[in-house]
């Protein structure tokens, strides 16, 4: 889990948005019923950080857009 939090840091800090997690091959996998029970737990999680990263940012678009500065 701390691994995907700090990709997901790492692609926050980058200027990358939420859609642009790499979770295509898992999604596929997962659509495909291959998932090991390992990488299903993983691939949640990246979605799970996907959600909430997207969360943060529709809020600070939010506040920007309501004249608060950073």
């Amino acid at each position: 889990m701390l691994r995907i939090l700090f990709s997901c840091r790492a692609y926050v800090l980058h200027g990358y948005s939420a859609r642009s997690l790499p979770v295509s091959s898992p999604a596929d996998k997962c659509t495909e019923g291959r998932l090991t029970p390992e990488e299903r737990d993983e691939y949640e999680a990246t979605i799970r950080v996907g959600n909430f990263v997207a969360i943060l940012q529709a809020k600070a678009r939010r506040l920007l857009a309501e004249g608060h500065a950073a």
